[in-house]
């Protein structure tokens, strides 16, 4: 990811304390730019896209060394089924 998101340049870094985002499309692009600003606002991250398991647990892997969310996990599998989403766990 070439966007530079430094937590030291948000208006408020722990403005999402407390709170989880599910963002889909996360796992490359846009959507991984949007992943790693709502977690350098202190936010919660379940990302969600496209790939390999291997891929996306290393992108998992960077956002959480570069961020340090207090939670964080992912959910591989298309979100236009609600109640599946149930079942996801994010890792502590």
């Amino acid at each position: 990811m070439n966007i530079a998101i430094k937590p030291g340049t948000m208006v408020s870094p722990g403005a999402l304390a407390g709170k989880v985002s599910l963002v889909t499309g996360s796992t490359s692009g846009i959507g991984l730019g949007i992943a790693r600003a709502l977690a350098a606002a202190g936010s919660e991250i379940v990302l969600n896209g496209f790939g390999k398991p291997e891929e996306i647990a290393d992108v998992q892997a960077k956002v959480a060394a570069e961020f340090k969310p207090r939670r964080m996990g992912s959910w591989p599998h298309p979100t236009n089924r609600p109640m599946s989403l149930q079942s996801t766990a994010l890792s502590d």
